[in-house]
């Protein structure tokens, strides 16, 4: 079996495999997330909680969100709606 095609396509689709091979280290990769997402969470030890492969794709997709004017806008008002509900009662939203 040939695992050549496979790694085409991981490679393709994996920013962190992608930053990797481009010479980034961990920390300049953990860098760039904190600095695209540290907006986006009230509780940003979250950062922490999670690994480089979920919060690189994370990253990307945020990013890519905030690049379009009309996509940006309906993330920003669910996310306002989320932390609105939150403030008022914490069980209503799922953590």
């Amino acid at each position: 079996m040939s695992y050549s095609r496979l790694l085409e396509g991981v490679r393709a689709f994996s920013p962190l495999l992608q930053a990797y091979e481009a010479g980034y280290t961990t920390e300049d990769i953990r860098g760039s997330i904190n600095e695209a997402l540290i907006g986006e969470f009230e509780n940003q030890s979250m950062l922490k909680r999670y690994g480089l492969d979920l919060l690189t794709v994370e990253s990307v997709n945020v990013t890519k969100v905030k690049m379009n004017d009309w996509s940006k806008s309906v993330y920003e008002k669910t996310l306002d709606m989320r932390r609105n509900v939150l403030a008022k009662d914490e069980t209503k939203v799922l953590k």
